[in-house]
């Protein structure tokens, strides 16, 4: 059962204060570890006590070929291309943290990729989780993921919603409207295996989500702190030692 040593909820702007908040839980990081998907932003680590290195599923040239926006970013260059879902090739227990930071929301089945992040964090590993809050996004007008809709995509690992999610996504997005637009972008994202927001949350459905991996999945997790602010919440999940 998922244990809780210390839950906190802080509201605050996308400002300063919300950064300082996210760099002192990244500071409870130690160890050696993986970043998955860190694109723009890696992770603030202390550098003395904790080392990543960059997993991601594509290369910088294949993002900014599906979205151009990203044309003049600064892509983090992967270390290991695996997909994020399943971490293919990196064995069981073997690292001291997962970083996923608006990630999961671009997981076709995230219950599995919870499953597969717990499975390669050694006993008392810490995972870092944070999402984006959806009512503060793009993906506003989009339907919330219930954890019903989750369970359905981890039985058939996402190929039954897999086209309705591109297309929401393609229009919250890219505000596409023409069918024949929303034809070609789906035909894109599907060649070049790219990875959109295929789920939108509230920070309470992500808890839920955890929870249900939990009590329902035989994960062992143990919340150590939790933080919400107004445009992403992030969990602090830590595999339990037992």
């Amino acid at each position: 059962m998922m244990t809780q040593s210390d839950k906190a909820k802080t509201y605050s702007p996308p400002d300063d204060q919300g950064r300082r908040i996210r760099d002192r839980l990244a500071g409870k990081i130690r160890g050696r570890g993986l970043e998955i998907g860190a694109f723009t932003r890696p992770t603030r680590l202390r550098a003395a006590v904790a080392q990543a290195i960059y997993v991601d599923c594509v290369d910088a040239e294949t993002v900014r070929r599906v979205s151009p926006e990203y044309e003049d970013e600064r892509l983090v260059a992967p270390d290991v291309l695996v997909p994020g879902e399943t971490l293919k090739g990196i064995d069981d227990a073997s690292q001291d943290f997962v970083i996923s930071s608006h990630v999961l929301e671009h997981m076709e089945d995230p219950l599995g990729a919870l499953s597969e992040w717990h499975r390669v964090l050694v006993p008392g590993g810490d995972l870092f989780l944070a999402i984006p809050d959806m009512r503060f996004t793009f993906d506003r007008t989009r339907p919330r993921t219930t954890l019903a809709h989750l369970i359905q995509d981890h039985e058939d690992g996402g190929r039954g919603s897999r086209e309705s999610h591109i297309r929401e996504f393609g229009r919250a997005h890219h505000e596409l409207k023409k069918e024949k637009d929303l034809r070609d972008f789906v035909k894109l994202v599907d060649e070049n295996d790219y990875k959109v927001h295929f789920h939108v949350w509230i920070p309470d459905d992500v808890l839920e989500a955890v929870r249900y991996t939990d009590t329902h999945m035989g994960l062992g997790w143990e919340l150590d702190e939790m933080v919400e602010m107004d445009y992403e919440a992030i969990l602090l999940l830590r595999r339990s030692a037992a």
